[in-house]
């Protein structure tokens, strides 16, 4: 069994999604109110309507709430009447759609089959972006059920698609994602390449917030391979760019790793500064994990 699953689920949302601020959150609630107040009229609703209104609502519950019981409720309702319609396009979207709410609730066998439905209609479609984000949703997935070598050939799929399309952003993405795997399977010089590959790409398109992390994944994976010297350059490298780290337990796990690499070069006091600075932030934002 492979331990360490993957951290790369954050990535992902932050490809599909964005941090719902206060006013995004009320005009969610608003917009929810509004497609349940549309339920009281369902009645008089043809079936195109209904599939819509439920659509609708499926899309709501998973992006604005992730009420993932919900989500799964009315997108199979949703999905019910679409294929009497044979509405190709809103089947697409919504097994998608029951692929993302079953992973993300840790279904993970369901959403593959979900998510590989959606994937037989989006291939006959010229809209790439679909197929890049089901494959990276199955890559997720497959690491979940252990299946790294699967969840590479699915990272490796998203790249594909990622330069036919010409996203710089989803083959960054993918390729740290795939270099993930790699370190997840021991595989360190696998694991590097692909890692400093993405680790350049963030940089050139100026993603310094995901370049962070790419740069603590890199000094782990020289830090597991027992290269100190490497390991604590990239780490460093992290450290110039720890006001772009998306969250601050990102900086606990940099300086527990600089703590060890010091540590097993025998540089003890060096290694106790910066576990005490792991052990500090971790008290700052009452991260449970860190601070034990």
């Amino acid at each position: 069994m492979y331990k360490n699953k993957l951290q790369l689920c954050f990535f992902l949302v932050c490809f599909i999604f964005s941090f719902i601020s206060s006013p995004e959150l009320l005009a969610g609630v608003e917009k929810k109110d509004s497609l349940l107040n549309e339920l009281q009229s369902i009645e008089s609703m043809n079936e195109q309507e209904k599939a819509e209104l439920f659509k609708n609502l499926a899309s709501t519950y998973y992006f604005d709430y992730r009420k993932y019981d919900s989500t799964l409720y009315y997108a199979k309702k949703s999905l019910s009447l679409c294929r009497q319609e044979e509405s190709t396009t809103d089947m697409a979207y919504l097994y998608k759609l029951l692929g993302y709410a079953y992973v993300d609730g840790e279904d993970y066998r369901e959403g593959i089959v979900y998510l590989d439905s959606a994937l037989n209609i989006y291939q006959d479609f010229e809209n790439l972006l679909p197929v890049i984000q089901v494959f990276t949703n199955k890559g997720i997935a497959f690491n979940y059920i252990d299946k790294p070598e699967r969840a590479i050939a699915s990272f490796k799929k998203a790249t594909d698609y990622s330069m036919k399309l010409g996203d710089s952003s989803q083959i960054a993405i993918n390729t740290l994602n795939t270099g993930i795997m790699y370190k997840v399977m021991g595989e360190y010089p696998n694991a590097t390449k692909y890692l400093t590959e993405a680790a350049n790409m963030f940089e050139e398109i100026g993603d310094s917030s995901t370049a962070v992390n790419t740069f603590l994944e890199i000094g782990n994976v020289y830090q597991n391979w027992e290269k100190y010297d490497i390991a604590l350059k990239f780490y460093n490298k992290a450290d110039n760019l720890k006001d772009n780290a998306k969250s601050e337990r990102i900086l606990v796990s940099l300086y527990d790793g600089m703590g060890y690499v010091f540590q097993k070069k025998g540089r003890i006091s060096m290694a106790r500064d910066y576990y005490q600075k792991a052990l500090e932030i971790s008290k700052k934002i009452d991260y449970k994990s860190g601070q034990a």
